[in-house]
């Protein structure tokens, strides 16, 4: 099953690392260990898997902890919040890129399976626009056949994986976002043990499709959607956010420590462990 259908852009042929796609102009630049990669390295292919906003659900009280925990649908990690007068301008943080296997302890077992670890801006309680860029692990089937892949988003534009930046478990990837103004953002994606980086910075149209509302900093183990379904999580190896921080506009910090943590029940654990750093597991 292929998932990611639609190329929309191959600068091969353009020779160009600026376009229009999706309600925005962006422009790309990346490298291999600090060495230029050329303009045909670039492609942004449409992905079906969407990530996208909180999905709140109902259960039980949890027990008190540093930070107040809240089941979500599809969350599973910290969300810290910024007021609308001070809002986020960068976020960054760093994870491991997790392996994942078939999850059967569902009633009804569907597959593909996902699990999709990113750091973002918005999406939680502000809905209105979400920037984010992570990686994806996939379980295609009950053999447990895997593909991995790094994607970014900006919401409400559909979600694009980067085919030519190869990801696998246990790499350690790390995603800064810059918000230069509210309609235009840079986003670095980093995989440091093998040291390959893409930049791309995203400017909405005229429409304000997008306007980031620099309320919500995320940092977040997903279960995607697939073509407006949302999936069952697989089984996947921990994934350990590091160097968790946002900084708001009078150059505050915003950490882990006093946000909210996600959960989803009977899929995926979170728990805060320092100020800038939080756990994601399979229960």
């Amino acid at each position: 099953m292929k998932y990611a259908t639609t190329l929309l852009a191959a600068l091969v042929a353009q020779q160009s690392t600026a376009f229009k796609l999706d309600g925005f102009e962006i422009e790309w630049s990346g490298s291999q260990n600090g060495v230029p990669l050329p303009e045909s390295e670039f492609n942004l292919t449409k992905l079906e898997f969407v990530p996208g906003s909180s999905t709140p659900v109902a259960g039980a009280k949890l027990a008190a902890r540093a930070n107040k925990v809240e089941n979500s649908g599809n969350y599973c990690g910290t969300v810290g919040r910024a007021q609308a007068s001070n809002r986020i301008k960068f976020i960054t943080g760093t994870f491991n890129h997790p392996g994942c296997s078939p999850n059967m302890n569902f009633s009804r077992i569907r597959f593909p399976q996902a699990v999709a670890p990113w750091v973002g801006i918005d999406g939680d309680t502000y809905t209105s626009s979400l920037v984010q860029a992570g990686t994806n692990c996939v379980v295609n089937d009950p053999s447990g056949s895997n593909t991995h892949m790094v994607w970014v988003q900006w919401v409400p534009g559909s979600s694009y994986t980067l085919p030519n930046f190869p990801v696998s478990p246990g790499n350690v990837m790390k995603v800064d976002i810059t918000v230069n103004t509210p309609r235009n953002a840079t986003l670095v994606i980093q995989n440091q043990s093998t040291g390959r980086q893409e930049r791309i910075t995203w400017t909405a149209d005229e429409r304000g499709a997008g306007t980031i509302g620099g309320i919500d900093a995320d940092w977040i183990a997903e279960t995607p959607q697939y073509f407006g379904q949302l999936l069952d999580m697989p089984k996947f190896d921990e994934v350990t956010f590091r160097n968790a921080r946002a900084t708001r506009l009078d150059n505050s910090n915003l950490g882990v420590l006093g946000a909210i943590q996600k959960v989803i029940p009977g899929q995926c654990s979170s728990v805060e462990t320092g100020d800038s750093s939080l756990r994601a597991w399979s229960p």
